[in-house]
């Protein structure tokens, strides 16, 4: 089923998440989304359809719905709004952005109202904000992204390493001619131990061949 678009800010589409409020079958208190933005609207009049939107976070919508904020305080909390008048269609809505302090506080919920939740449909609404909020969203998306960089860092660690490992082969053993590398081994097999890793040179003919030996061996243990 495809989700109605309510209004367009910023030509973000906002999809109704969920009815929080409503008075003879209409929303007047509710929650629209944009992909991980969350968005407030209230209702300022029903006849002319006007509305309020400003965009708040997860953590503030918890704090509301556990009654630790007010349903005002929630819209306030911000430095914009969106006055919204609906048109036939959302292309033909009047939107304006405001600064917060020229938002018209009498047509707001209530001072000290709290919403209550009562009913078992927005109980289990509660629930999946929580379930975003402390399980699966902003959590775990924090633990892979630190995760992301504690792996490209150890990635850059290792590259350093290995890269010195062979800049040293490359210095001692490859740089220089195969008859200048044969006086210095006095032989046909060379062998150099470089962090930990067993370097092997075999001089063939015209060319040699260098083999990593216990190269399962970690390169941090010098």
């Amino acid at each position: 089923m495809e989700q109605q678009v309510y209004f367009v800010i910023n030509h973000d589409e906002l999809i109704l998440d969920k009815v929080l409020v409503e008075y003879n079958e209409e929303p007047i208190f509710f929650v629209c989304k944009h992909e991980q933005d969350y968005y407030i609207v209230s209702c300022a009049d029903m006849e002319e359809e006007r509305y309020i939107v400003t965009r708040t976070t997860l953590n503030r919508l918890s704090k509301m719905l556990h009654e630790r904020m007010t349903m005002r305080e929630l819209i306030l909390d911000s430095d914009k709004f969106w006055d919204v008048i609906v048109g036939e269609d959302v292309t033909e809505d009047i939107v304006i952005e405001k600064k917060i302090d020229q938002i018209p506080t009498n047509v707001l919920p209530y001072e000290g109202a709290y919403l209550k939740v009562a009913t078992r449909d927005l109980k289990e609404y509660v629930e999946r904000i929580d379930s975003i909020l402390y399980g699966e969203g902003i959590w775990e998306r924090k633990i892979t992204q630190d995760c992301a960089e504690y792996i490209n860092e150890l990635v850059e660690i290792i590259y350093e390493r290995y890269e010195t490992v062979f800049q040293t082969i490359y210095e001692s053993v490859i740089k220089g001619t195969k008859s200048d590398f044969l006086q210095t081994c006095d032989k046909d097999v060379y062998d150099k131990e470089i962090y930990n890793l067993k370097i092997q040179v075999n001089a063939k003919e015209a060319e040699m061949d260098v083999i990593l030996l216990n190269s399962d061996k970690s390169p941090f243990a010098a």
